[in-house]
């Protein structure tokens, strides 16, 4: 399984959202949306892909940075500092009111989830156009949500496997994602001009509580 950056930064990258925006527009919806009892700082970065999600650095419960990540394509990469792995449901609200698409992307050992995401007339989040997800729950769970016809590059053949975990493996969530525009395992497909948007929150909350990668990682290790 090809990971990003050999896996140096999970569990940031465990989870990873695309929208279908400029990186400068993003951050600046970002700090729009975010509650007014917060302030929040928007920075352009410079530097390496590496660089860039080091800025996240160090990891927060209560999330307290995110980055918005250009790519090679027209789709700007959305991490946070959250310990579990990057919290990316903000992109519905994110597609919805920049009337755009997103999607999540997952892709670990115990998890494989590929959603697409439409921005929908009136509704307060985008739509789930298409979600398919292999998850070990403990067994395997399978789950098929949103529009019943399927996207054109779906290998339909695949989800009829006995076994659940290969009915979405790493390699057709690459093929899925390349589909759209997305070569979201590829580190060169990230901060192609070494640039990136840092939006971090200022304000500290009762309970703000931090922790290193490593001890997010050993963590990580441990319940795996």
């Amino acid at each position: 399984m090809t990971s990003l950056l050999e896996g140096r930064f999970a569990p940031i990258t465990d989870q990873i959202g695309f929208v279908e925006a400029a990186a400068e527009d993003l951050a600046d919806w970002w700090v729009a949306w975010e509650p007014e009892d917060a302030v929040y700082r928007k920075t352009r970065l410079s530097g390496s892909f590496a660089a860039i999600l080091a800025a996240l650095l160090p990891l927060a419960y209560n999330r307290s940075r995110v980055v918005f990540v250009p790519t090679r394509s027209l789709w700007t990469a959305c991490f946070d500092n959250r310990p579990s792995g990057s919290d990316v449901m903000f992109i519905r609200v994110a597609a919805q009111d920049l009337a755009t698409r997103a999607v999540r992307a997952v892709s670990v050992p115990d998890a494989r989830i590929f959603s697409l995401y439409e921005p929908k007339p009136g509704a307060l989040v985008a739509r789930t156009r298409r979600s398919i997800g292999a998850v070990d729950d403990d067994p395997w769970a399978w789950d098929v949500l949103g529009d019943d016809e399927p996207l054109p590059f779906e290998e339909l053949d695949s989800y009829r496997k006995r076994r659940i975990a290969d009915r979405l493996t790493h390699e057709m969530m690459q093929r899925y994602l390349h589909a759209i525009g997305i070569d979201a395992y590829d580190d060169d497909f990230y901060a192609p001009d070494k640039t990136a948007y840092l939006v971090q929150r200022e304000t500290r909350f009762p309970g703000d509580r931090e922790i290193t990668r490593e001890q997010a990682q050993a963590r990580r290790n441990t319940t795996s």
